[in-house]
């Protein structure tokens, strides 16, 4: 978000902040100054995000914004960028954020992404039913689901979120549902209260309150997103049968036909974010900070046999040339190509996307 000055380019007169948590938003704003505070107006959405996660940072320098009046900074703002301007462009606000260093890097928490995915799961909802490439993503996760779910399946199904893959197979199974959002957890009763399956939904808060003895664990880009291996190592001993599967999706790193297209439209930082595994809001096509992983990532959990690997969009980049994809998704012939291809262990490897199976053969750890 530029707001400079049209004669007045530079830093002097903006300044770069980062907001943190679970956005990693990049923001370049008019700010002013006052003792060791900054000052900036509000004048986008990603105000809403700074009230559920209340920290920026500008280079190492951590802040802590709040909500205050506009009165008492409306004359350094006109000193600063003149009177013409601050009307064109702030008329009408009420209040700044004032941001106030802090000591430490602070944490977010399982209510904090809690409140981050309340406040984007009706949109979310939306594009589950009219992105292409989500149904796309959704449909071969489900058809791998069919694949190795049983009748009487217990099932562990971590970042549910509103509309699970899990409540769309054609199995009499067994389902908990875990998210961190209230409000996922609502659009899924709604949706799949009736569906006559025996569903739990839990709205996490600790791991102690899902834990049991599943057949399967599943988790499909959400929860994977934010977990470190330690943890997914934890979860996988105390709560996967030993002879059960883990079965989830991510993105893969090293998306070599994305990454080429976005090198042709000169798409460096994400590139570069990329395959660094860490997408920030910015560049990333979620809402939140994204960490792309390596295809072989899971191979380093210890007591996991791997099963079944396949790549997603293994040639055509989902989110590039769309109208051609969407006609070769609509046609099936993407699918096809996935189903041909997908699983030759030079093409999943850089594929867009990946999806997994592992067989739990003993004590699970990360080494």
């Amino acid at each position: 978000m530029r707001l400079y000055l049209s004669s007045k380019k530079s830093s002097d007169f903006s300044i770069r902040l980062t907001i943190g948590g679970p956005y990693q938003r990049e923001l370049e704003l008019n700010y002013v100054t006052k003792d060791e505070k900054i000052i900036v107006i509000p004048t986008g959405e990603w105000i809403e995000e700074l009230k559920i996660f209340p920290y920026a940072r500008v280079n190492s320098v951590n802040l802590r914004a709040s909500l205050v009046g506009i009165d008492d900074y409306v004359g350094l703002f006109v000193d600063k960028y003149g009177q013409e301007h601050f009307h064109r462009y702030f008329s009408g606000c009420a209040e700044v954020v004032l941001f106030e260093p802090v000591q430490g890097e602070p944490k977010y928490d399982s209510d904090i992404l809690g409140a981050v995915f309340d406040s984007i799961t009706d949109k979310y909802f939306e594009e589950l039913n009219s992105n292409w490439v989500q149904k796309y993503m959704r449909e071969q996760t489900v058809r791998v689901l069919e694949r190795y779910a049983r009748d009487g399946s217990t099932i562990l199904d971590l970042g549910c979120g509103p509309d699970s893959e899990v409540l769309r197979i054609h199995k009499k199974i067994y389902a908990t549902e875990v998210d961190v959002s209230e409000a996922a957890l609502k659009k899924s009763r709604e949706i799949h209260e009736k569906d006559g399956k025996d569903i739990r939904w839990i709205l996490q808060r600790n791991n102690s309150e899902f834990l049991g003895n599943y057949d399967i664990v599943f988790s499909s880009y959400g929860y994977l997103n934010i977990e470190t291996l330690p943890s997914v190592a934890h979860l996988l001993d105390t709560n996967l049968k030993v002879g059960g599967l883990f079965i989830g999706s991510f993105m893969n790193r090293y998306g070599l036909f994305d990454l080429l297209l976005s090198l042709f439209q000169g798409r460096g930082k994400y590139i570069r974010e990329r395959i660094s595994g860490r997408l920030t809001v910015n560049d990333s096509r979620y809402n939140t900070i994204s960490f792309p992983r390596a295809p072989s990532y899971f191979d380093k959990l210890k007591g996991m046999k791997h099963r079944d690997r396949r790549g997603v969009c293994t040639i055509l980049p989902p989110y590039n040339y769309k109208r051609l994809i969407v006609l070769a998704e609509r046609s099936g012939f993407m699918g096809l190509l996935d189903e041909l291809i997908g699983s030759f262990p030079l093409i999943w490897a850089i594929s867009d996307y990946v999806i997994f199976v592992y067989e739990k053969t003993g004590p699970v750890k990360f080494e």
